[in-house]
Parts: C-alpha cells; structure tokens; sequence
C-alpha cells in the first residue's frame, strides 16, 4: 500500500503524515460503504473507488474478495498464486514454477538472464532516489485492522496457510526480507 501510494504520487511532496490522513479518509468512506452495502459491493462500487482510488489503492489489496470472485466461477486448479515476498526472494524458481504451471519448458539461470527475466529490482525510492521513510506505526496499526478479516480467510480460501499473514512491525519485515535474500 505504502509503496504504490509513493508510486502513484511520486510528482508530489507526500509524506508518511499526509499518507497517514490519506489512509484514514479511505478507510472511513470504504467502512461507510461496507455499513450499507457489504464489502464485497463495495470493493467493486465503481463511485468508491473514483472517491478514494485518486492517492491510495485501497481496495485493490483486498486480494480475498477478488480471489474469491474468480473461485466462484473457475477451479483453483487453473490458477496460481505467487506472493510478492517469494517471487522477489527467489525468481528463478518461482518462474520455472509458472512455466510448469503453463506448461511450458522451464529454463536455467542462464537463458533467463539472457531472456531478461532476472533484472528487474524492486526500490522503495522516491523520485530522487532516496528511500522513503517508513509509515507511522498507527497507519500501520490502522492497515492491519482493516486487512486483518480478509488475511485470515486467504489461506482457507487457497487452501494454503503459506499465505497466511502475521502481524510484524516494518523493522522485522525489513529483517526477514533481508534473511531470506542472504538464505537464497
């Protein structure tokens, strides 16, 4: 959430106390909306998301209700599902992995740097380069709240508790991003 925010804002001077007021403001229109509609209408309420989606991409982390959209209609054997951690922690299995899922021949290290499959980095910087600094720990607090129903109900969803998701402050999450580089 916080790196798409400085992603689509990255022209303006935004910083983690007006993404704090930023969040606050969506979370109250996305909770007036559930009161009266459900969260499921209101993840696709298109008024909603013109009313938020101008600074923040709220709704679009609310991977269950979509995922469950799509479960409803098609099998979970014609989908794959990669969490961002595991693709940037190890990219050459995880892309064999969706090869094999395609049914395609996987590939080595080599033909995938040659391809180029393996360059893309993934920076938490602003415009000028520098990292931006880390969100208040009551937006943090605020996000997990609100996300913490539909994270519970993910790996029931998928039938796969590696996406179950556990409350870490950004400081251990920075440190296990950074084990699980050193270990891969």
């Amino acid at each position: 959430m916080y790196s798409s925010y400085h992603f689509f804002n990255k022209d303006k001077k935004y910083d983690k106390f007006a993404f704090h007021e930023t969040m606050n403001f969506a979370i109250d229109k996305f909770m007036e909306c559930k009161a009266m509609k459900g969260d499921r209408q209101c993840v696709l309420d298109p008024d909603l998301r013109a009313t938020i989606s101008t600074k923040v991409r709220l709704l679009n982390s609310m991977y269950y209700l979509y995922i469950k959209e799509w479960l409803d209609v098609f099998p979970r054997e014609q989908f794959i599902f990669i969490k961002m951690e595991e693709y940037v922690t190890n990219k050459e299995e995880v892309l064999n992995r969706i090869f094999k899922f395609l049914g395609l021949s996987t590939l080595s290290p080599a033909e995938m740097k040659k391809y180029g499959l393996l360059l893309t980095k993934i920076r938490n910087k602003t415009k000028g380069g520098k990292q931006y600094e880390p969100m208040l720990n009551a937006t943090r607090e605020m996000l997990y709240n609100l996300y913490d129903p539909y994270t519970k109900m993910l790996p029931q969803l998928l039938n796969d508790p590696s996406f179950a998701w556990s409350k870490v402050s950004y400081e251990e999450y920075v440190q296990r991003m950074l084990r699980k580089k050193v270990a891969g």
